[in-house]
C-alpha cells in the first residue's frame, strides 16, 4: 500500500512529510530534556550525540500537579518524547476531509462504506511501530474515515456519545475518530448493509490489535507511553469487540473472541473508576457477595464494574433506591408487595462480605407464602388445597386454570390437576421471596398467588402452568426422580416465566437497567434457576409497570427486550447481557469448557448441599446418577469425564480430595461447593490444559519434575490449612524417596507434590502418580529439574504394586527418561530409513 510504503522510507528530518512519530525520528533524537526543562515548553532536541542510546533513555521525573500536561493516570511523567507521541492523538483531527461532492451526493448514504472491500491490516503497523499511540495514529490514517453527514449515522453517533462515561483526558482526536468509526460501523450492522461492502472491512480488528500494550522483557510496563490516559478509550475497544462477537458475521466472530481472550487493558487506568464504582454500590445498597460474584462472571473481571454500575443514575434517587437489596422474611407482618413498592429496610445486606452473603444458604422452605392481593382482601383470601398425586410418569404435572370450591369447607378450595402434553408455562422463581410451598401445610396455597400465575399463563396464551411448589411430588423417592428430570419441565414448556420480587419493584425502562437488575437479582444467584434458564428455549421476565405501580406486571422477552440486541446499547448493558448469554449457552459444544461450569457454580448457592452436585451435573448437560451408592463421587466423575480438558489451576488447592487413591485422587471434595477463591489462583506463567481420561477422570499433562529427596524441605511451604492435607504432606516429606515435585515451569512458585506409582506404557507413556498436595517452592537450582515429563495424576495402580515395582521416585524418573532416549533413537533411525527409501540412496553412498 502506498501509505505503508511511504512510512517505511527514511526521510530527512527537515522533509515536509517527515512525521514526528516515525522510527527514524525516534532513533535520531538526542537525550530527553533535563530535570530543569521538565514542565517548561517542549522544544525539539539539539542534534548530535549517540541518538540511539539517548532515545532509549526515559526520564522519570514527576511533573508538578498544577502543570497543564499533568494527569494522574499518566503517572505524572511526560518527557519530551512522550509529549510528541501523545500530540498525535490529541491535536487536530484524524478524520479524512470530505470530498467536494460527499455532503451533497451522499447525504443519506454513509460516506465510509467501502465498496472495494479494503482491508485495514494492523500486522504491518505492529511490525513498524513499537508504541501503541503510534499504531493507533497510523491505523486511523490508513482507515481514511471521514466525518459522515448521513442522518442515520448521525443518530447512531449521538447515541454513542450519550453512552460514553465522561470524555477522554487528552486523546481527543483519537476519541473523535473512534466515535465516527463506530457510528458508521454500527449503523451498517443495524441496517444490514451489503456484507461485501461494510465500512473498512477489518478496521475493528485492527483497532483491537493496535491498542494492545507492547510487552518488554516479558512484562507490561503500564508506566510507559503506551498507556492511554483513561479507561474510556479501552472501554470503546471492548465495545467494538463485543459488537463484533455478537452482531457481526459468524466467520469473524471466532477471530474476535480469540483477540478478546488475549487482550487485557492496564489496571492503572481503571483503578480510580473501580473505587468509585465500589463506593456507588455501597451507597445504593448492593450485597458485596453478589457484587463480587457478578464481577467474577464479567469478561474483563473487575474492570467491567464501572461500566455496569454506570447504568444506575444516582441523580435519579428514587430509581437508584429500587436497586437496594433487601430480604423480606417476615411476610405476614410486612406490607403487601406490589410493582414499584419500596424495599423494606428490615433485612439489608450491609453485613455481607465479599465471600459471604448471610442470606444465601438460608432454609427458604420455612419462608411464609406471599399474598398478591391487597391488604384489605387478605383476610378473605381463601386457600387452595392441592391433592397429593400418585401419578407415576411425573414428566409434566401441569395444572389448569379452573378452581372448584370444596363442598366441605367454603374457605378452602379443592383443585383437580390436569396433565398436559404441552402449551404451558414453567415458573422460575426463588422460594425466599414467598413463592414457595410456604408454611401453611402440605398442598395449601394462597388463592391470590396461584391466580397471579394463572393470569400470566393466560396472557401468554398457555393452557396451564408448571410450578415446583405444587408440581413436584412429596414422596421422597418420586421427589428425587422429579428433581433429576426437573430441567425437562422447562425445556418442554412454551415459555419459562422468571418471577422475582426484586425485579417486580423495578419499573420497566428500555435503557439497560432491567438487564443489570436481572444479574443482581436473587433469582440470578441460585443454582436451580441457572439450570432452569439453561434448559429454556423461550424466557419471559416480569417487571414492574412504569405506568401503574399497583397494576399487573409487564412481561418482557429476555432475548429481544431485556438483553442488548443493538450495537448502540451501552457497554454496561452489553456486559450484563454477555453474562446472561454465557450461562444460557453453557452446554453449547462449540464453547463448552469446565472453567465456565466452575465459574457459574462458584457464583450460585443452594439451600441444600446435596442439590449442588445435581445442579452441577444438569449444568454440564448430563443426567446425574442420584441413586448410586456413593452418589457424590460418582456424579462428580460423570461431570469431569464429560469434558475433554481442564485448566491446570484446578490442581492448585488445599482441600481434601474425594478419594485417597484412584483416578480422582486429585479432585477436591469442595470442587462444586468451595468458596470462589479456592480454585481461582492462576498457575502463574503456565497456562497448560490437562487432558481428561474419558473413562476414569484421571488428568494427563506435561511437567518439569524432580525427586523430592533432592530438595531441601526448608525450601518448600505447604499450601493448606486442613489437617488431613497437612498430614499427607508431612508424610510425603518423611518418605521423600517415594515422591516427585512437579512444576509447570522451572520458575514456577506453586508446585505439586505427588507420589510416583509406576510407568504407563506406550502409546500413552507417562509416569502415573497420586496427588498429595501443593507447596510454595523456593527451589532456584534449575539443574534439579527434568523437563517435558508426561504425568498422569490419578492412577489405578495399587500402593503395594507400586512399592514392589520401583524402589524410589528418582529411579522411576530415570527409567522414564531412559525409555524416552530409546524412543528418540528409534524415531531417528526410522526417519533415516524412510529418507533412504525415498531418496533411494544406499547406506554406503550415504556415508560418502
Amino acid at each position: 500500500m502506498a501509505y505503508l510504503s511511504k512510512l517505511r522510507q527514511t526521510l530527512p528530518a527537515r522533509h515536509p512529510d517527515y512525521p514526528a512519530s516515525t522510527l527514524e525520528f525516534t532513533l535520531s533524537q538526542p537525550a530527553s530534556p533535563s530535570r530543569s526543562e521538565v514542565g517548561a515548553e517542549a522544544k525539539p532536541p539539539n542534534k548530535g550525540g549517540d541518538g540511539v542510546s539517548r532515545a532509549r533513555t526515559r526520564l522519570r521525573t514527576p511533573l508538578p500537579t498544577d502543570h497543564p500536561d499533568y494527569h494522574a493516570s499518566s503517572l505524572d511523567l511526560i518527557p519530551w518524547e512522550r509529549e510528541q507521541k501523545r500530540a498525535l492523538l490529541k491535536e487536530g483531527t484524524l478524520l479524512e476531509p470530505l470530498a467536494p461532492g460527499d455532503r451533497a451526493i451522499k447525504a443519506e448514504v454513509c460516506v465510509n462504506l467501502d465498496e472495494n472491500g479494503t482491508i485495514v491490516d494492523a500486522h504491518e503497523l505492529v511490525k513498524i511501530y513499537p508504541s501503541t499511540l503510534e499504531r493507533l495514529y497510523h491505523c486511523a490514517k490508513l482507515s481514511a474515515i471521514k466525518p459522515c453527514p448521513s442522518s442515520k449515522c448521525l443518530v447512531t453517533k449521538e447515541l454513542l456519545l450519550q453512552h460514553l462515561r465522561g470524555r477522554s483526558t487528552w486523546c481527543t482526536s483519537l476519541l473523535e475518530w473512534m466515535v465516527q468509526c463506530l457510528a458508521c460501523y454500527f449503523t451498517s450492522l443495524i441496517l444490514r448493509y451489503d456484507e461485501a461492502a461494510p465500512p473498512k472491512a477489518n478496521i475493528s480488528l485492527a483497532i483491537f490489535r493496535c491498542a494492545k500494550i507492547p510487552v518488554y522483557g516479558g512484562k507490561v510496563e503500564t508506566a510507559d507511553i503506551d498507556v492511554l490516559p483513561d479507561s474510556l478509550i479501552y472501554d470503546m475497544v471492548e465495545w467494538i469487540a463485543h459488537v463484533d462477537a455478537d452482531f457481526d458475521r459468524p466467520p469473524r466472530r471466532r477471530a474476535i473472541r480469540d483477540q478478546i481472550s488475549n487482550f487485557m487493558p492496564p489496571d492503572i487506568v481503571y483503578e480510580d473508576d473501580f473505587n468509585k464504582a465500589m463506593e456507588k454500590a455501597e451507597a445504593v445498597g448492593i450485597c458485596k457477595n453478589r457484587l463480587w460474584n457478578l464481577i467474577s462472571c464479567c469478561p474483563r473481571q473487575w474492570r467491567d464494574l464501572p461500566a455496569l454500575l454506570s447504568l444506575i443514575d444516582q441523580n435519579d434517587k428514587q430509581r437508584a433506591y429500587l436497586f437496594k437489596q433487601t430480604e423480606n422474611l417476615d411476610l405476614p407482618a410486612q406490607p403487601i408487595s406490589s410493582a414499584g413498592a419500596r424495599p423494606s429496610d428490615s433485612y439489608t445486606h450491609e453485613a455481607c462480605t465479599s465471600d459471604l452473603c448471610h442470606f444465601s444458604s438460608m432454609d427458604s422452605t420455612r419462608v411464609a407464602q406471599r399474598h398478591k392481593c391487597s391488604e384489605t382482601e387478605r383476610q378473605s383470601c381463601p386457600l387452595i388445597q392441592f391433592p397429593p398425586t400418585n401419578n407415576t410418569s411425573l414428566d409434566r404435572l401441569i395444572w389448569n386454570h379452573t378452581v372448584e370450591p370444596s363442598a366441605q369447607n367454603s374457605d378452602v378450595l379443592t383443585y383437580k390437576p390436569v396433565l398436559s402434553a404441552g402449551n404451558y408455562i414453567a415458573i422460575s422463581h426463588v422460594w425466599s421471596d414467598g413463592t414457595g410451598a410456604g408454611t401453611q401445610g402440605r398442598g395449601l396455597m394462597n388463592n391470590c398467588l396461584f391466580q397471579f400465575f394463572c393470569n400470566i399463563a393466560q396472557d401468554l396464551d398457555s393452557d396451564g402452568l408448571w410450578w415446583d411448589a405444587v408440581s413436584i411430588p412429596t414422596d421422597p423417592k418420586r421427589r428425587a426422580q422429579a428433581l433429576r428430570n426437573m430441567h425437562l419441565n422447562f425445556s418442554l414448556a412454551k415459555h419459562t416465566v422468571v418471577h422475582d420480587e426484586y425485579l417486580l419493584r423495578i419499573p420497566w425502562r428500555d435503557d439497560g437497567t432491567p438487564c443489570l437488575a436481572l444479574v443482581l437479582s436473587p433469582w440470578f444467584t441460585r443454582g436451580w434457576t441457572a439450570v432452569e434458564l439453561l434448559a429454556s428455549k423461550s424466557v419471559k421476565v416480569l417487571f414492574g409497570d412504569p405506568d401503574d405501580e399497583n397494576g399487573p406486571p409487564v412481561i418482557k422477552d429476555l432475548e429481544t427486550d431485556v438483553l442488548a440486541t443493538f450495537p448502540t446499547c451501552s457497554l454496561g448493558h452489553i456486559a450484563a447481557s454477555f453474562i446472561v448469554r454465557r450461562l444460557w449457552t453453557l452446554t453449547s459444544e462449540l464453547d463448552r469448557t469446565f472453567s465456565d461450569l466452575m465459574r457459574i457454580l462458584r457464583t450460585r448457592s443452594n439451600s441444600w448441599p446435596r442439590d449442588r452436585v445435581v445442579v452441577a451435573a444438569l449444568l454440564a448437560g448430563i443426567k446425574p446418577e442420584v441413586d448410586a451408592v456413593n452418589m457424590q463421587a460418582r456424579v462428580m466423575q460423570q461431570i469431569i469425564t464429560s469434558y475433554h480438558t481442564v485448566s491446570a489451576s484446578i490442581l492448585i488447592h488445599g482441600a481434601p480430595t474425594i478419594t485417597e487413591h484412584g483416578p480422582l485422587s486429585w479432585c477436591p471434595s469442595n470442587l462444586f461447593s468451595g468458596d470462589p477463591t479456592t480454585l481461582s489462583t492462576k498457575f502463574l506463567s503456565w497456562d497448560q490444559l490437562f487432558g481428561i481420561d474419558p473413562d476414569t477422570g484421571a488428568l494427563d499433562g506435561i511437567f518439569s519434575a524432580c525427586a523430592l529427596s533432592s530438595v531441601d524441605p526448608e525450601m518448600l511451604e505447604p499450601i493448606s490449612m486442613h489437617p488431613a492435607v497437612r498430614r499427607k504432606l508431612d508424610s510425603a516429606f518423611i518418605h521423600k524417596e517415594k515422591h516427585l515435585l512437579l512444576s509447570g515451569a522451572t520458575s514456577q512458585k506453586f508446585c505439586l507434590v505427588v507420589r510416583a506409582m509406576g510407568l504407563r506404557r506406550p502409546p500413552s507413556r507417562a509416569i502415573e502418580c497420586e496427588w498429595v498436595g501443593v507447596v510454595l517452592s523456593e527451589v532456584a537450582d534449575a539443574s534439579l529439574w527434568t523437563g517435558a515429563i508426561s504425568i498422569r495424576i490419578g492412577t489405578q495402580i495399587a500402593v503395594r504394586d507400586a512399592e514392589a515395582a520401583y524402589n524410589t521416585a528418582e529411579e522411576l524418573l530415570r527409567c522414564y527418561c531412559a525409555e524416552d532416549d530409546v524412543d528418540t533413537d528409534l524415531e531417528d533411525e526410522a526417519v533415516v530409513a524412510e529418507m533412504r527409501r525415498l531418496l533411494r540412496v544406499s547406506p554406503r553412498s550415504h556415508q560418502q
